[in-house]
């Protein structure tokens, strides 16, 4: 995951990627609100603990190599509890 920081004069920003160590993807379309409200078509969701800190608009690669690897922008982060499970993220991604 390569978080997203902001805007410069020659385009989006990112830092240096950040690995993920588990993560649960789940291929699926969903309509999703993105941070300004507008509902946007969502293709993959990742599953993760809560630990790393990723903003809307940062590159998420799934399925890394594997013949399904992709790179999509992540649309929004939900936390989420769950009695047997406990804590974890949800996020939507393009």
């Amino acid at each position: 995951m390569k978080p997203f920081t902001g805007t410069g004069p020659r385009g989006p920003i990112y830092t240096d990627p950040v690995p993920v160590k588990r993560s649960q993807v789940e291929q699926k379309t969903r309509l999703v609100r993105d941070k300004d409200g507008r509902e946007v078509v969502s293709s993959t969701t990742v599953y993760l603990e809560p630990g790393p800190h990723a903003d809307p608009g940062s590159i998420v690669t799934v399925h890394t190599g594997k013949p399904a690897e992709r790179t999509a922008k992540l649309i929004t982060t939900e936390y989420m509890q769950h009695p047997q499970v406990g804590e974890y993220l949800a996020w939507r991604l393009e």
